[in-house]
C-alpha cells in the first residue's frame, strides 16, 4: 500500500490552501494529517466557519454523510440540556472559591502546610466540600447556556457572585427561588444566626 502523503496542519498551510483542496485532506483521508484540525477549528470564529465550509463541501462531493445521527437528534428534539447544579454544589460553591480550589488542587502535594491530603486526613468534611466544589467548578463553561424549552433567565450579579456561579448564569423562577433561600440561610448562618 502506498504511503499517504504528509500535510502539516497549521493555520498558515490552511490559509494557503483553497478549499476544495483543504476538504478533502481534512475529510477525505488522502493525507496523513500532522496537527490539531479541532484546535484550529476553535481558536477563531472564522476558523469555524471555514471548517463548517469544508464540512458542507465534503458532503456535497460525497465524502461525508450529510447529516450524522447526533445532528439529526438535535434538529428533532433540541440540544440535551447540561445537568443543572445540585443543592450541594450550590452549598459547597458558596463555601468555597474557585481560587481556593485552584491553589488546593494545583499545589504541589509534598511539604505544603495547605494541601489535599492533609486537608483529607485533619477535616474530612471540609475536604468533601471542596472535591464537590470543585467538580462543580470544571463544567462552567456549560452552565451558561441551558437548552431546553424551560423558561429561564439570567439571575442578578449579586446573588451569582454569593453562590460562586458564572456571571450570565440562567436559572428557571424554582431554581432561583431555592438559590435565593440557600443564600440567605447561608447569610443568616454567617452572621451568628440560627
Amino acid at each position: 500500500m502506498p504511503e499517504k502523503p504528509i500535510f502539516i496542519f497549521t493555520d498558515e498551510s490552511a490559509k494557503a490552501t483553497p478549499d476544495h483542496e483543504l476538504s478533502k485532506i481534512v475529510f477525505n483521508n488522502t493525507h496523513k494529517v500532522v496537527g490539531n484540525t479541532s484546535q484550529w477549528r476553535d481558536a477563531s470564529p472564522e476558523n469555524k466557519a471555514r471548517y463548517d465550509t469544508l464540512k458542507q463541501l465534503a458532503r456535497l462531493n460525497g465524502r461525508l454523510a450529510m447529516e450524522t445521527k447526533h445532528e439529526r437528534d438535535v434538529a428533532n428534539y433540541g440540544a440535551k440540556e447540561r445537568p443543572r447544579l445540585t443543592a450541594a454544589e450550590l452549598i459547597a460553591r458558596a463555601n468555597v472559591s474557585r481560587e481556593e480550589c485552584n491553589r488546593l488542587y494545583r499545589q504541589d502535594s509534598q511539604g505544603s502546610e495547605s494541601n489535599l491530603q492533609k486537608l483529607a486526613e485533619s477535616n474530612p468534611a471540609r475536604y468533601q466540600l471542596v472535591r464537590t466544589a470543585q467538580q462543580s467548578y470544571r463544567d462552567d463553561d456549560t452552565l451558561l447556556v441551558p437548552k431546553s424549552n424551560v423558561q429561564r433567565s439570567p439571575i442578578e450579579p449579586k446573588l451569582a457572585a454569593r453562590l460562586n456561579l458564572p456571571q450570565g448564569y440562567m436559572a428557571s423562577g424554582d431554581e432561583f427561588l431555592a438559590m435565593a433561600t440557600l443564600a440567605s440561610e447561608l447569610d443568616t448562618v454567617g452572621k451568628g444566626g440560627a
